[in-house]
């Protein structure tokens, strides 16, 4: 898969250069070679650009399931996290690179914040570590991003409950319910953390 974490500009991709792998041996080509190529190009493209959309990597989708399994980890944990773990755990959203859209932040690098984070609770840091490890895994290639501290993939973190109001996936919707009221300082019981 080759997506951007922030917006691709409307001028998009140079087609010609993302595609000549294909020109001598296109049945030789593989996956991995051509969303190489794809980030190549674009990087060449957009290298430069003032805006900051320098952000495209292709992402080995066979790898996800293991992020996805680093995440689940990561939103257990947090769910024994003390009032001072809620605190740093705010901080490293609003601290992680943010992209055009309000609510996406570069997942690596909240991640990056959290383990870095002094006096979290060192399960939390431990499955932060993990999902670090897991997105090093799924990115194959990526841009030389022109924004600081990207890794390839966003996360949707809103900043309060009134823009989580959408999401409605049950097995992690309690943890962004519970980062959200605690972003409002509306801070749940620590009972009210069991899933």
């Amino acid at each position: 898969m080759v997506a951007s974490e922030e917006l691709i500009p409307g001028d998009g991709y140079n087609y010609h250069k993302a595609f000549e792998v294909l020109q001598s041996n296109p049945e030789s080509v593989t996956a991995e070679q051509l969303a190489a190529s794809m980030v190549t190009a674009y990087n060449e493209k957009y290298k430069n650009n003032e805006n900051g959309w320098n952000t495209l990597a292709a992402i080995k989708t066979s790898a996800l399931g293991g992020l996805a399994t680093a995440l689940k980890t990561f939103t257990t944990a947090t769910q024994q996290a003390t009032n001072s773990d809620w605190n740093l755990i705010n901080q490293a959203r609003a601290d992680s690179t943010k992209f055009k859209s309000k609510f996406l932040h570069d997942l690596g690098n909240f991640a990056s914040n959290l383990v870095s984070a002094n006096g979290l609770t060192s399960s939390i840091q431990t499955a932060a570590g993990q999902v670090i490890q897991a997105i090093q895994g799924s990115v194959l290639v990526q841009t030389e991003a022109s924004k600081a501290k990207t890794t390839g993939l966003s996360i949707f973190l809103p900043n309060n409950a009134e823009e989580y109001k959408d999401y409605t996936d049950p097995e992690t919707e309690k943890y962004f319910q519970n980062h959200a009221a605690f972003a409002e300082n509306d801070r749940p019981s620590p009972s009210d953390y069991a899933v």
